[in-house]
């Protein structure tokens, strides 16, 4: 469904949260686990458009549950795969995004994992050309090439699993390659983003006023005195033009 103007939450998917950009070209963010394809084009068929219309499929990170369709669904439209170098392998001089399982995940059965070949790394502060300026954003932590996608003029974030959201509260997702201070400086860029609205890969989204929903979580894992008192000057900050010489204090 068209959740806010020329953002489509795919429902039906298994495994993680799937985003679609309605572009001139589409722009398909995460794919769940293996074998999805078809719930993936059956959606751009209930909204008037055809399997080749999907430009670009972007990779969150590299874990099964988001990137399980990458390959299949690559092959069935297209599509341009776009991924960070970080959660990337190098097969044969060729960079290939292999989806990888957590240690607790247990794949769905008869799902077969196929590694998918990438178009285009991304960088962390590259502005990529989908509705009016996509930028990436790295933000290490769950995994090392884990990223989130912030639509400038929209002020909208995904987040991949940087941060879940589950009743009503937002959560960090570490994973066992991950440091807190990775987490601690993923969130710092988040909250210099000022996003009204964030969409997570596991969880409802936030249509409205995200930025107070992180900078509430920042209270709640504040890794030093400096910091906290950035926080502290963030709880009294209601006008985004006064957010620069409040950020500058965390150096």
């Amino acid at each position: 469904m068209e959740i806010l103007p020329q953002v489509h939450w795919i429902k039906g998917i298994r495994g993680a949260n799937s985003y679609l950009l309605a572009d001139d070209r589409l722009v398909l963010i995460d794919t769940g686990w293996p074998g999805n394809t078809q719930r993936v084009l059956a959606y751009l068929k209930e909204i008037g458009r055809r399997p080749e219309d999907l430009g670009h499929i972007l990779v969150t990170h590299n874990h099964l549950d988001h990137a399980g369709s990458v390959a299949e669904i690559k092959e069935a439209t297209g599509a341009k795969l776009l991924a960070h170098p970080n959660d990337c392998d190098i097969v044969n001089d060729e960079p290939f995004l292999q989806p990888k399982t957590r240690a607790k995940e247990r794949a769905p059965r008869k799902s077969r994992i196929v590694p998918a070949r990438v178009d285009q790394w991304v960088i962390d502060g590259e502005v990529l050309p989908f509705l009016g300026g996509l930028r990436v954003v790295h933000t290490a932590g769950h995994t090392p090439g884990s990223i989130c996608l912030y639509l400038e003029k929209q002020r909208m974030i995904f987040t991949g699993d940087v941060l879940l959201h589950e009743d009503g509260h937002l959560q960090r997702s570490l994973h066992p390659d991950g440091t807190v201070f990775q987490f601690e400086d993923s969130l710092d860029k988040l909250l210099r983003l000022y996003s009204d609205a964030c969409f997570f890969g596991h969880g409802q989204p936030i249509l409205h006023g995200a930025w107070r929903h992180l900078r509430d979580m920042a209270v709640l894992y504040p890794p030093a005195s400096g910091w906290r008192r950035t926080v502290r000057n963030f709880l009294e900050v209601e006008d985004r033009n006064a957010l620069p010489q409040v950020l500058a204090q965390v150096h």
